[in-house]
């Protein structure tokens, strides 16, 4: 699952998401929330898609 701001999104939907808060705000930094099980393929996926956005700063951070 994706979440951006709090919201439910489709892997599909990231960059849309993510260039509409960067609209706002453009120097917002994007962190990247995952479980440590999590897929590191999807993970990856979610980083291009942010940074494809135009996301300068995109970092990750795991949880349990």
């Amino acid at each position: 699952q994706v979440f951006v701001q709090e919201r439910l999104v489709d892997i599909a939907a990231v960059r849309a998401n993510i260039e509409s808060n960067l609209a706002i705000k453009p120097s917002a930094s994007v962190v990247v929330v995952s479980d440590r099980d999590a897929d590191a393929g999807f993970l990856v996926r979610v980083i291009d898609q942010s940074r494809l956005a135009g996301a300068k700063n995109v970092s990750l951070a795991a949880q349990k």
